[in-house]
């Protein structure tokens, strides 16, 4: 499959061209949440009303990919929202538990084994109100982004926890300002450990240090090229080229560590290659980019285009 992301899509094109690699159909509904390991697996998080988290692995005979295990089957009301994967290989989930009230951080093996799990809905150092992003540091630092809408306590915060879950640190609150937020939903470490969030509807991104130090902010509502509509996924690579999923506006944006535009595609539709309210990414060493197309219920994965190749 050779044909470029932005042909797919029927999309104008900005920038670098990425093409498609793969679609792979979700069992859950609502793919919201992804990450990849070192060998290429992926983890798919789906926050409908009946969620649940899925594994894929590469198959070795025709290079698709297969279903590994899935957890949340048939639980009602399990709702994964963020998902990120620590260093030595688990993978941690937020949680919304409807039919419990509950929300939380859950920890799973790579295997699919429930390991532990922390957290409970409230507005209290360490407790959640509708956690979203979850992201992991090197040494096994979390960091958590809380959206809850700016009418109710708590929420629009960030919150920093060692490893285990003890709690740490916590900024922000509901507003406009610089490092104020409203309902931030993807958060992503940069290559020197700086905390990135896509604060949804403030349609920006804020960029602190890992202390939560304000360091700056990007981005301004709008559907031109370098502009946001509400965007909920934000993903790094080895380089620091930060990747958006301009989740409104239907496409993927990419940017260099200074700002600069590098590419751009995607475009509403359920044709492949296009997408429709995408909300999670990830991007792999290769560079390929893992991307959870929502309403499609699939997850989209994008690669460069070799260079020479039309």
């Amino acid at each position: 499959m050779h044909q470029s992301a932005q042909q797919a899509a029927g999309e104008y094109a900005v920038g670098e061209v990425y093409e498609l690699a793969h679609v792979i159909p979700t069992s859950f509904c609502c793919p919201k949440a992804i990450a990849v390991d070192g060998a290429g697996a992926v983890y798919v998080g789906c926050g409908g009303f009946v969620g649940g988290v899925q594994k894929f692995v590469k198959s070795n005979e025709d290079d698709n990919y297969l279903s590994a295990w899935t957890f949340g089957e048939g639980l009602d009301g399990y709702a994964v929202r963020g998902l990120a994967r620590a260093p030595a290989g688990e993978v941690l989930l937020t949680v919304n538990l409807r039919r419990e009230a509950d929300e939380q951080v859950q920890v799973f093996s790579p295997d699919g084994r429930l390991l532990t799990c922390w957290g409970a809905s409230g507005e209290a150092d360490g407790a959640f109100r509708a956690p979203t992003g979850i992201a992991c540091t090197p040494s096994g630092d979390v960091y958590v982004a809380e959206a809850t809408h700016k009418a109710f306590k708590g929420g629009n915060r960030i919150q920093h926890f060692g490893k285990g879950g003890a709690f740490l640190a916590k900024w922000g609150h509901a507003g406009q300002a610089a490092g104020e937020f409203n309902l931030p939903t993807g958060i992503a470490l940069d290559p020197h450990g700086n905390v990135h969030v896509a604060d949804t509807y403030n349609s920006r991104v804020q960029a602190f240090a890992p202390d939560g130090t304000f360091r700056a902010q990007w981005g301004t509502y709008g559907y031109l090229p370098g502009e946001f509509n509400c965007p909920q996924g934000i993903a790094f690579d080895a380089a620091g080229n930060c990747f958006i999923a301009d989740t409104g506006n239907h496409r993927l944006q990419k940017f260099a560590p200074d700002g600069t535009l590098l590419a751009l595609w995607g475009g509403r539709g359920m044709a492949p290659g296009a997408c429709w309210l995408p909300c999670g990414l990830a991007v792999d060493g290769a560079g390929c980019v893992y991307l959870a197309d929502t309403v499609n219920n699939r997850v989209q994965v994008f690669r460069p285009r070799p260079e020479g190749r039309r």
